[in-house]
């Protein structure tokens, strides 16, 4: 191997260790911030649910597991028929993190939970990374 190719081989290998710690800042960035607007909303588990909903189709019976304090926070005022006409069952879950949901609505499933969220990040960069 020549000089010329040994740096340029050294330069590649600099660079995508860089890229790497690069995208795993930006994730911790991302991640605090995050935690951070959870602490600040007003209702994050309505919130949740309001974004989960978006993606279940409107007239159907939809089962939606809170963490229990926001259960029992929301759970009067959410459970019912939706403006969309879903009939919205409230579930309280210890599985469930607080300021987030789990709908359920026949086989479709929706994870509106911060952590998961998250997680899969985690796991895209963790493949995308270079060894």
């Amino acid at each position: 191997m020549t000089a010329a190719s040994e740096i340029e081989s050294q330069r590649s290998k600099a660079v995508t260790v860089a890229e790497d710690s690069v995208a795993v800042l930006a994730f911790e960035v991302a991640e605090a911030v995050l935690q951070r607007e959870l602490v600040l909303a007003a209702e994050p588990g309505q919130e949740a649910v309001a974004r989960a909903l978006r993606l279940v189709p409107p007239q159907v019976e939809v089962t939606v597991r809170l963490n229990p304090s926001d259960a029992e926070n929301l759970g009067a005022a959410l459970e019912g028929t939706d403006e969309e006409g879903r009939l919205l069952t409230i579930v309280a879950d210890d599985s469930v993190e607080p300021g987030g949901c789990v709908l359920e609505a026949g086989t479709c499933r929706v994870d509106a939970q911060v952590g998961t969220a998250l997680m899969r990040v985690r796991r895209l960069l963790a493949s995308g990374t270079h060894s």
